[in-house]
């Protein structure tokens, strides 16, 4: 089951790298590539290491290049779905990190299918919401607009509560 999460992990830093890559070169600023390849490099010579802050820093660089090539024009959908990805990416990787330390468990392989289930759908659902969203054009005081995301977040917040006590 490690082996599954490590492939799940891999594929999603490959395709968060994909993406922040063919968005950039779309536009012409093919300077993105060295600073791919520096975080590549950097992730690969820290990939064994313990510590939690290498992978905090590569999330933190990925989100600053998908934060600048919003600010550049880049096509939005991707650098952003290149951000969501980075943070899934993140998330396997922290619970790889403590999997990796743990004695095999009879549980563990649920936990694991639990949790990556749970990620896809956080990940699944966010894109849907973020894609409705874009063709929705209302215009709501601040109040109101908070107001409503709270409301949201609480039922989401039910939602998954009612599918882990299942």
């Amino acid at each position: 089951m490690i082996t599954k999460l490590r492939a799940y992990l891999l594929f999603s830093i490959l395709l968060s790298f994909s993406l922040l890559a063919v968005g950039f070169y779309s536009k012409g600023y093919w300077v993105v590539f060295p600073l791919l390849a520096g975080i590549f490099t950097f992730g690969f010579f820290t990939r064994r290491t313990p510590a939690e802050w290498p992978s905090m820093v590569l999330l933190g660089v990925v989100l600053f290049a998908a934060a600048a090539g919003v600010l550049r024009g880049v096509s939005q959908w991707m650098v952003l779905s290149a951000g969501v990805v980075a943070l899934a990416a993140w998330d396997l990787n922290m619970l790889y990190k403590r999997v990796k330390i743990q004695p095999a468990s009879p549980g563990l392989e649920q936990l694991i299918n639990k949790h990556v289930q749970t990620l896809f759908f956080a990940v699944a659902l966010g894109w849907l919401l973020a894609l409705l969203g874009s063709g929705i054009h209302l215009r709501f005081p601040f109040a109101i607009m908070a107001l409503l995301v709270l409301i949201i977040f609480f039922g989401l917040d039910r939602l998954v509560h009612g599918l882990n006590s299942n």
